[in-house]
């Protein structure tokens, strides 16, 4: 649900499409119950190209079932820590697509990994450490030159990049990080061409 009031997406072609997919989304919540399965799951399309998993490779449906579930998979987190630590830098060891969801995840697993009792004045996310897409209707020729961009759409995309920011801060994520830190850093890609998966994260809280 959070998810979806991130993306807040509409579709008004033709005029009754949003509600004709919110009945049929009634009507996979209820089949279940009425047929006696189990309950309905959905799945981002933007996490992963589904239709690129192998049914009979028994790694990817074991990953497609711990998805299934919920877990996060893919990394191993690293904690690095010097004495009186002042701030912190998320690195992620391998490549990574952004995915504000699994951004999240990740972030929730450092919050279970992070020494008990040590508190920094900031945490610093990696360049692109979570993605958003550019609204429909804006093309990249509309944003200008690099120097001196068009000031009303780069509104537009900043605004599109804080929703994804409150999404992945969202759930009770923000109130478990100020226990961690003063302030943090979101890193934050508008475009990734390759979906890819991340290895290692290395936490290393710093001194100065």
């Amino acid at each position: 649900m959070a998810l979806c009031g991130s993306i807040n997406a509409r579709d008004n072609d033709p005029l009754h499409r949003d509600e004709q997919r919110a009945w049929y989304d009634v009507l996979r919540d209820f089949i279940p119950i009425i047929e006696g399965l189990k309950p309905t799951i959905r799945l981002f399309a933007g996490d992963l190209i589904w239709c690129s998993l192998n049914p009979d490779n028994p790694s990817e449906v074991s990953r497609f079932e711990e998805i299934l579930k919920g877990k996060s998979i893919g990394w191993k987190i690293e904690v690095r820590k010097d004495p009186n630590p002042f701030s912190a830098r998320i690195i992620i060891d391998g490549r990574w697509d952004g995915n504000p969801e699994e951004a999240r995840k990740l972030l929730e697993d450092i919050y279970k990994k992070w020494p008990k009792g040590e508190k920094v004045k900031f945490i610093v996310t990696c360049g692109g450490f979570m993605q958003f897409d550019w609204p429909e209707s804006i093309s990249r020729q509309d944003v200008g030159d690099n120097k001196n961009p068009n000031s009303e759409v780069m509104e537009i995309l900043i605004k599109e990049a804080e929703k994804r920011a409150r999404y992945v801060l969202s759930q009770g994520l923000d109130e478990k990080l100020r226990e961690l830190t003063d302030y943090i850093t979101l890193g934050v890609d508008s475009y990734k061409e390759k979906v890819s998966i991340t290895k290692t994260t290395s936490v290393n809280l710093i001194s100065s």
